[in-house]
């Protein structure tokens, strides 16, 4: 077992009122692991599964994939990249550096205000192994 955990995948479906409410809400993608246990984020797709409205979002209304609480494991997708009028897969890799959260969430979220419109799910793959910290 490299680093002490088997390699998980966790899929998650972000509905889009979900989508619409990301900043004041964000979506869990994997719990929190308990007491001595941290996450660590290895890579994940984010995939907007085009319906048939747009999203509409502002300067600063960037997607990130973080821990609950806010420390970024990957880098800031801007909103310009989840608000075309097709289907859109963005790999991403983690971030370095991050130090380890005990007993902490990953989530997605919007970094300011949330995007106006649009009906289309977005779907979130996440790899991840759990550590003891």
């Amino acid at each position: 077992k490299a680093f002490g955990s088997d390699l998980l995948v966790s899929q998650v479906t972000i509905s889009s009122a979900e989508v619409l409410a990301l900043n004041a809400t964000p979506k869990a993608l994997v719990a929190a692991p308990g007491a001595g246990k941290a996450i660590l984020l290895e890579k994940a797709i984010v995939h907007l599964d085009y319906n048939s409205a747009a999203y509409v979002d502002d300067a600063g209304e960037d997607f990130v994939i973080q821990y609950d609480g806010g420390t970024a494991l990957t880098a800031v997708i801007d909103g310009t990249l989840l608000d075309g009028t097709a289907d859109a897969k963005i790999p991403l890799q983690a971030l370095s550096g991050v130090p380890l959260e005990a007993n902490v969430a990953v989530e997605a979220h919007i970094l300011s205000g949330e995007w106006a419109t649009g009906d289309s799910p977005i779907i979130v793959t996440v790899w991840y192994r759990v550590l003891d910290v």
